[in-house]
């Protein structure tokens, strides 16, 4: 886990957000909204159907129904076009784009009972459902038929259009293949020669998430053998579509001789056939792909001689790779998030971030940290406490790269070059090391492959991005190492570094390293969980207030069949020794995998989620409060579910401020991906801002109606700037005019903080004068330039005029104010009370034992400037009993978040001297 050292600040919470909450014991939980990245409203449509009716003896058409490659659920009105008692008659007319699809059609709730022109023979059944049994469209001029008893007219269409351009990325098992091509230093699966694979229990079952607009699901394999061939079979789920040639499933096998690829497509059937079929695992046609491989084609000619073999597989439908959550880091000093994802194109994967406010809500645009040409992959952040930015970590062409991003989303430099050895280097992870000042990068390598498999490096990074020394070696053993995960002990300056491990045979285990400050190793390798059967990917969480770590994991020591369950471990920061034994955090029925934990400074407990499948076939995501000695704190809870959405791959972290927890999440609706979080713990408190609508002027002389106070610039051809005053005195921005060029000057509209452009159709408008106006209200006079400004700087060219009336539709932000501050003290044996005059919401202080020091803050929260308050404090370590009075003298309503205001420091007479002194 990525979590840096926080800044604690003390506030009550005002009022509850506006989320829906699920209860939950002692504590809340509030799932926003998703971040609606392909929403209907962004939708970008690859084609379109036309619908037809006919009526009076001839085909009318009614309109065009767009869609994008998600199957998407479209309605039109027809009951201009239809009577209530004759059979209805509907041509659904398919253009533009690619491969396109039908999953169901209906007529005010009523399925057809009729169509024509499609060559399937059960396009009837298919369409009276919404089930991704789907018809193929493309191109295609349908006929339906409905008879007249729906309970309106309003015509349903589910369907999609791919565009025609699409992912040629196929799905690779194991899925730490994705994204990478096959080569004998890829992932495998150990298949035992003479395995009775039964067909109720596959050799492997991976879930696919898809963003092709085909449905996620599970790929099953069964792998078998007699002493001639290798069978396999795979059942590939998301491919819901017949795309022919374009369809195909591969088989690794690794030998001797080097990696051997056996492909089945429709046209290529040497090794086996597609099928397109209905199987007991989905209830839609899909491929099915089955594999005869001779073993003289492995090398094998004596089957007595083999044991095992390593097995990887690939499938490929159209279906392909979507959009994937990677990771989230808190900036405790904006009191924002930086939320980091991959974005799967047609030839690559992009990474992109966006900063979220305190409840997950947006707080600025999403933005490009790596436009890739190829694939990225395995994407963190990290967020640095000193220097007040992040560090984005991920694997890129087999190497390491790493980009620092200032606060407020801008990149700071370029792309940091971590590894670029020989081979692959994937799957990192990173730290901020908050005592020194420096990262920890962690990832799998494979430079020394053929002798070590994969190993484990890492590489101090300096906050300013250069590199500190060069890659070092965390593990080495001659066996695999998967999926590492890194966290930081500010008080003993140690790393824990923890991975899945191959070195006692084919069934993964969780083992650790602890790292110097400097990379030093500090003693050797350990186990953290050596049980039956697999652990597997590992996080790691520190407490810092008891100097130890918590390692989360998945574990089937319990399974029958794919059915994980979420433990943990204690570590010791000091010397990594255990803490006790393994404990179980959930073994809930049916699966449970992805955790991840972050640790509560204020209620010193942990807080882990995952995804939890126990419910149904769609994954909802849970979670569990863990005390600090590794004991349970209330049962596992709900933290996102709905009943047609799955989610997946939870992030989650820490709000040092409010004392609540943000978690990030992938989500599907039907075929549609999207992000989305939930908050679990008190609101982000205060009240809820407002904007409020302004009318704004460029600084001039008024116009000479009476009782307005709306103003124009004179202008003399050269280059000037003006305030933008809203409210008459409220400064807004300001307005530039340039030097005039060709008979044209470009006016630039900036806006200061806590103002935005109105969202109205004109929200700049410019009126030209050749003398001074003398209407009796602004409007007489020619527009030199009108237009919509989004953002600001907004820019607008307009022809040369003597006086510019310049107005702004502008929207001014409102927001309480906050006051936050701390007392220092190192005894806390004394009390405050804080009274006031005004209208002060709440109020609080907070203690800091860390610092020994004689001046006061203070910490409440108030609705308006002016506002006079006193504090009564009794004896301490350091002080006497005194009172002080105070006002707080201005609001930043732009901000809502005010540090101390009116701080003062305490009479010489009395302080009681040392050690009572500033740190």
């Amino acid at each position: 886990m990525k979590k840096g050292k926080g800044i604690a600040f003390s506030l009550v919470i005002l009022s509850m957000l506006w989320f829906p909450i699920l209860a939950q014991a002692s504590y809340q939980v509030t799932q926003s909204i998703p971040l609606g990245i392909n929403s209907l409203e962004k939708m970008k449509p690859n084609g379109e159907f036309s619908v037809y009716v006919f009526r009076d003896a001839d085909w009318q058409k009614i309109g065009d129904l767009n869609f994008d490659k998600f199957f998407r659920e479209r309605k039109i009105d027809l009951s201009s076009y239809i009577s209530g008692t004759e059979t209805v008659k509907i041509r659904l007319l398919q253009k533009g784009g690619g491969a396109a699809h039908i999953d169901s059609v209906f007529l005010g709730g009523i399925s057809p009972a009729g169509v024509k022109d499609i060559q399937d023979s059960i396009a009837l059944k298919k369409l009276t459902q919404k089930d991704y049994d789907v018809i193929d469209a493309y191109g295609k001029d349908i006929e339906v038929m409905f008879s007249a008893k729906g309970k309106d007219k309003i015509l349903t269409l589910t369907a999609r259009v791919e565009g025609e351009r699409i992912s040629n990325v196929p799905f690779q098992f194991p899925l730490r293949n994705l994204f990478r091509e096959m080569n004998d230093r890829s992932e495998f699966y150990t298949y035992t020669i003479g395995s009775k694979n039964e067909s109720s229990k596959p050799f492997f079952k991976e879930y696919s998430q898809t963003g092709s607009g085909h449905p996620s699901g599970f790929t099953y394999g069964w792998v078998s053998n007699d002493d001639k061939n290798l069978y396999v079979r795979i059942d590939f789920t998301p491919d819901n579509t017949m795309d022919g040639d374009k369809d195909y499933a591969k088989v690794y096998v690794k030998t001797e001789g080097g990696l051997k690829e056996f492909k089945v497509s429709v046209p290529e059937k040497k090794w086996g056939h597609p099928d397109f079929i209905y199987t007991d695992k989905v209830g839609y046609q899909h491929k099915v792909y089955d594999f005869r491989i001779p073993l003289t084609e492995l090398g094998i000619k004596k089957i007595k001689d083999m044991k095992n073999l390593q097995l990887a597989f690939a499938a490929y439908g159209t279906a392909s790779p979507g959009d994937y959550g990677s990771d989230l880091a808190y900036d405790p000093v904006n009191n924002r998030y930086l939320a980091v994802f991959t974005k799967v194109g047609p030839s690559d994967t992009d990474i992109y971030g966006q900063l979220r406010n305190c409840d997950g809500t947006a707080a600025g645009p999403e933005f490009i940290i790596f436009n890739a040409v190829g694939w990225v992959w395995g994407s963190n952040v990290t967020y640095d406490s000193d220097n007040h930015r992040f560090l984005v970590v991920w694997s890129y062409n087999d190497d390491i790269y790493g980009q620092l991003v200032n606060a407020n989303g801008s990149l700071s430099g370029g792309n940091i070059t971590i590894s670029n050895a020989d081979n692959s280097q994937e799957d990192p992870d990173v730290i901020y090391d908050n005592v020194n000042d420096r990262y920890l990068v962690v990832w799998i390598d494979r430079r020394n492959y053929g002798d070590t498999w994969t190993d484990v490096y890492g590489q101090l990074v300096n906050a300013n991005g250069s590199l500190n020394g060069s890659n070092f070696i965390i593990c080495d053993n001659d066996d695999f190492q998967h999926s590492c995960s890194v966290a930081f002990d500010g008080t003993n300056q140690k790393f824990l570094i923890s991975w899945e491990d191959l070195r006692n045979g084919t069934e993964r285990d969780i083992y650790a390293q602890l790292l110097n400050a400097n990379g030093s190793l500090n003693g050797s390798n350990f186990v953290i969980s050596n049980a039956v059967e697999q652990q597997w990917t590992p996080q790691i969480s520190n407490d810092s207030t008891n100097d130890r770590f918590l390692v989360v994991w998945n574990d089937d020591r319990n399974a029958s069949y794919y059915i994980s369950d979420i433990y943990g471990q204690l570590v010791n920061a000091n010397d990594g020794s255990l803490n006790g034994s393994n404990f179980i955090i959930s073994d809930a029925s049916d699966a449970q995998i992805s955790p991840e934990a972050v640790f509560d400074e204020a209620n010193n407990r942990f807080l882990a989620v995952w995804r939890d499948a126990r419910n149904s076939s769609y994954f909802d995501i849970y979670g569990q409060f863990i005390n600090s000695n590794g004991s349970l704190n209330g049962s596992n809870f709900l933290v996102a579910d709905a009943p047609t959405i799955e989610y997946n791959v939870p992030h989650i972290d820490y709000n040092s401020n409010f004392e609540n927890f943000l978690v990030f999440y992938n989500t599907q609706e039907g075929s549609i991906f999207d992000f989305a979080f939930s908050l679990i713990g008190p609101p982000c408190g205060g009240a809820e801002c407002d904007w409020i609508r302004e009318s704004a002027w460029a600084a001039g002389t008024r116009y000479v109606t009476k009782g307005n106070w709306a103003t124009y610039t004179s202008y003399a051809d050269v280059e000037k700037t003006v305030t933008l005053y809203a409210g008459q005195n409220m400064e807004a921005g300001t307005v530039h005019l340039s030097d005039k060029v060709g008979g044209v000057v470009t006016i630039t509209i900036t806006l200061n903080t806590g103002w935005r452009f109105a969202d109205v159709k004109e929200n700049v408008k410019i009126q030209g004068y050749t003398s001074p106006p003398t209407g009796k209200k602004p409007s007489p006079g020619k527009f030199a330039g009108k237009g919509h400004a989004d953002t600001s700087p907004y820019e607008i060219d307009v022809a040369d005029f003597a006086f510019y009336g310049v107005h702004v539709d502008v929207e001014r932000e409102y927001c309480p104010c906050i006051l936050t501050g701390t007392w220092y003290d190192n005894i806390d044996n004394y009390t405050y009370v804080l009274n006031q005059s005004g209208t002060l919401i709440t109020g609080t202080l907070t203690i800091d034992t860390e610092y020994v020091y004689c001046t006061f803050n203070i910490s409440g929260t108030y609705n308006e400037p002016n506002l006079s308050f006193n504090m009564t404090l009794s004896e301490g370590p350091c002080l006497t009993p005194a009172s002080f009075t105070g006002t707080v003298t201005d609001c930043n309503f732009a901000d809502g978040i005010m540090t101390w205001i009116d701080e003062g420091e305490v009479p010489t007479s009395l302080c009681k001297g040392a050690p009572c002194v500033s740190p």
